[in-house]
């Protein structure tokens, strides 16, 4: 009527499970190359306060408190990442 025509329902390229797997995969990259650039911060930053070894120091400064909180929040979302692809 009018014109229209229905259109079909196409199915998916891909299952989900491969396209959720590739994102996860990507972001897990993205993750390691953010942890990569803090933990370079990291060494600079203790380098600068004195402390050239990763044994645990008091906090020199309020910047390295920061980057410290930060390397725990990335290593969070770099679990939830992992374990969501163990369970794919």
């Amino acid at each position: 009527m009018f014109g229209l025509k229905k259109r079909a329902i196409e199915e998916p390229a891909e299952p989900f499970e491969v396209k959720r797997r590739r994102e996860l995969d990507a972001d897990r990259r993205l993750l390691d190359a953010a942890m990569d650039s803090l933990l370079d911060d990291i060494r600079v930053e203790r380098m600068l306060s004195g402390y050239a070894t990763y044994s645990e120091c008091p906090a020199a400064s309020a910047k390295l408190a920061v980057l410290e909180l930060g390397r725990s929040e990335l290593i969070e979302q770099r679990n939830v990442v992992l374990r969501e692809l163990v369970n794919l």
